[in-house]
């Protein structure tokens, strides 16, 4: 029994974590992320709130098209966490990412998970945060992603 209240006590903890860290994302002044070898021409750079999707192309998550939230989106293991679900994706973690929106491109973070998360082949240390392009390949647990933008796929609908 003591077990089951430890269990909800520190699930309970882990909730409000959960949304002091959104708050604390959301906040971040968009100066203090550099975009890391940006070209700075419409084809590679995202423009402010322009819809971006995740289109798994190695991996469990291949084929599969995600949507990239205008806030923040938060990928990982765990279900009833996160917008975009790694379900049965033993390689990753319960909360593996945070995908942020800072006006005129997205960033990500590793979210201390196990296994790291890495773009364009570059592993992100625990909490960095990374900003990204266009084309970026994402990897996270046993996938790839391919960061695309909406206007490239019209006709593809949401999984």
């Amino acid at each position: 029994m003591l077990d089951d209240k430890t269990e909800v006590l520190s699930q309970a903890e882990e909730d409000r974590l959960d949304k002091q860290e959104e708050t604390e994302l959301l906040r971040l002044p968009a100066g203090e992320t550099e975009v890391l070898g940006a070209a700075k021409d419409e084809q590679t750079t995202l423009r402010p709130l322009e819809r971006a999707y995740l289109l798994g192309i190695d991996g469990p998550q291949a084929g599969r098209k995600h949507n990239v939230r205008l806030d923040l989106t938060k990928v990982g293991r765990d279900e009833a966490r996160n917008h975009i679900h790694l379900t049965g994706d033993r390689k990753a973690s319960r909360r593996q990412a945070t995908i942020v929106a800072r006006g005129s491109y997205y960033a990500i973070v590793d979210k201390r998970s196990g296994n790291r998360t890495f773009v364009n082949r570059h592993r992100l240390s625990r909490e960095e945060e990374f900003a990204l392009n266009f084309g970026d390949e994402i990897e996270m647990g046993s996938s790839t992603f391919r960061l695309t933008i909406s206007a490239r796929f019209p006709s593809s609908p949401d999984i």
